[in-house]
């Protein structure tokens, strides 16, 4: 899949044939072997792989984060830094020791996500 962000591979579904599945190895295990090749040859290619899949490569996968996601699904990682900052929300509200115990959790149930209580 191309993305103005960097190459990605979509991910297979559940009903893909095992044939199929060979047909897409076998073209990985070839951009392998032609970006090997290139390296071997001190030759550039110019492949837009995505910053994520460049960490992996370099051995950097611990810095991977849910940042990252930016670089591959926008909307997902909106969903995902949202859902972070309810964490941290709620984390923060439990913590507070300057509210009483029982007025956490009505500030807990007035959270919400478009509209939808949580």
């Amino acid at each position: 899949m191309f993305s103005s962000r960097g190459l990605f591979a979509v991910p297979f579904g559940r009903t893909t044939k095992p044939a199929h599945i060979a047909k897409i190895k076998m073209k990985f295990r070839f951009l392998g072997k032609l970006m090997a090749k290139a390296i071997m040859d001190f030759r550039l290619l110019d492949l837009p792989l995505g910053l994520p899949f460049y960490k992996w490569m370099l051995r950097h996968e611990m810095s991977i984060s849910s940042h990252d996601l930016v670089n591959i699904d926008p909307g997902v990682a909106k969903s995902i830094q949202h859902l972070e900052d309810i964490i941290r929300q709620k984390k923060r509200l439990e913590q507070d020791r300057s509210q009483v115990k029982p007025q956490q959790p009505s500030h807990l149930n007035r959270k919400s996500i478009r509209g939808l209580r949580i």
